[in-house]
């Protein structure tokens, strides 16, 4: 269940970007073609727009605003511009520097009093013969109708079209960063392998940290990594299974080991469930040490057995040894027979001795 509300909060997300970027090209495009024709009736209504709707981003929207402003200062209207520039920096405080243009940039002395407020003027009484009201100086001294006394005129700066272009061009690179940011979400939001989302993730937010936006990015990405810790967790635990099938398997082969290595065996298991007292196959393994330990019980016994019957067995020879050496006689030596002095040797002959001659006496005959 899980699996399927995050598919669809994704989905959701990448509808949600895909849309962003299609206003996120809109908007680059009026500001591109401002740029083109500056103060063009039909983008400024566009940009005024813009600047209503609380949806889109605050640097577009405050740009767009001060655009507008300085629109009313190009017109030749100070106080709707020193009114909107004062709603500017009152809705957008952190926004510092959009309009770096004053009023005074735009005012110059007047060209018809001089900058004095007054001029001279034909006395409209007399009309130049002398009167009481000009009292004989034929002018009189009236308002500058051309500043109406207030010394200066209106001229539009140049400051005014290069603050609108400078923030013309602010607004286009916002977008263009805009449609990255987009596109770059879109990626790694629609990525599949786990590792890349998080890396392409990760770069997102380290690229647009400024953006207010990236609650989505960043929860994708939390869940990305949980999705990482699981897969991680559960490596490690068949890492381990394989390890612990592996020291089983290595642990079970000491059931054939010789007589004499079955102790070092016995040692082997014992540390091995005192390391891993969790392990799966550890009443295998405790059955696995008490034949072991019965078999080592059963040769030594079978060994002390042995011992004990040879050393019986020498003890009773030992005794049967001294028995014959203490209670043996001793044997008398004897000589001649008696009457063996008188014989005559030599009438005896050796019966081999007559036998060797005759087969010699044989052997030439035949071979002659």
């Amino acid at each position: 269940m899980m699996k399927r509300n995050t598919k669809v909060w994704v989905w959701i997300l990448l509808s949600t970007c895909q849309i962003m970027w299609v206003f996120a090209g809109s908007q680059e495009e009026l500001f591109t073609t401002l740029q083109k024709t500056p103060w063009e009736a039909k983008s400024m209504q566009a940009l005024q727009t813009l600047m209503r709707n609380e949806r889109e981003p605050v640097a577009l929207r405050s740009r767009a605003m001060a655009i507008c402003s300085l629109a009313l200062l190009r017109q030749g209207n100070t106080n709707q511009f020193v009114k909107a520039s004062q709603f500017l920096e009152s809705t957008f405080p952190e926004e510092k520097g959009l309009i770096t243009v004053s009023i005074a940039e735009n005012f110059e002395n007047c060209s018809a009093c001089s900058g004095k407020g007054r001029r001279e003027v034909p006395c409209p009484a007399c009309k130049g013969k002398a009167c009481l009201r000009c009292k004989g100086a034929q002018v009189i001294q009236t308002v500058c109708t051309l500043c109406m006394g207030t010394k200066q005129q209106f001229k539009l700066s140049p400051a005014v079209q290069e603050n609108a272009l400078r923030l013309l061009k602010e607004g286009v690179d916002i977008c263009q960063k805009n449609l990255r940011f987009e596109k770059e979400s879109v990626v790694a939001l629609a990525e599949k392998d786990n590792a890349k989302k998080i890396a392409l993730l990760e770069a997102v937010l380290s690229s647009f940290p400024e953006r207010t936006d990236l609650a989505p990015v960043q929860k994708s990405l939390e869940e990305a990594k949980k999705i990482r810790e699981v897969e991680l967790a559960r490596k490690k635990e068949r890492e381990r299974r394989e390890k612990e099938e592996r020291e089983v398997e290595r642990l079970r082969g000491l059931r054939e080991v010789p007589a004499a290595e079955r102790e070092a065996a016995i040692n082997a298991i014992e540390t091995y469930l005192l390391k891993n007292p969790k392990c799966s196959a550890q009443n295998e393994l405790e059955e696995l040490k008490a034949e072991l330990t019965a078999k080592v019980a059963l040769r030594n016994r079978l060994i002390s057995s042995a011992l004990w019957l040879v050393g019986l067995c020498g003890g009773f020879a030992f005794i049967v040894f001294l028995k014959v050496m203490i209670f043996s006689k001793k044997i008398e030596r004897s000589g001649p027979l008696p009457g063996m002095a008188r014989i005559d040797k030599n009438k005896f002959t050796d019966p081999l001795a007559e036998e060797r001659e005759k087969n010699q006496t044989r052997s030439k005959q035949e071979g002659n």
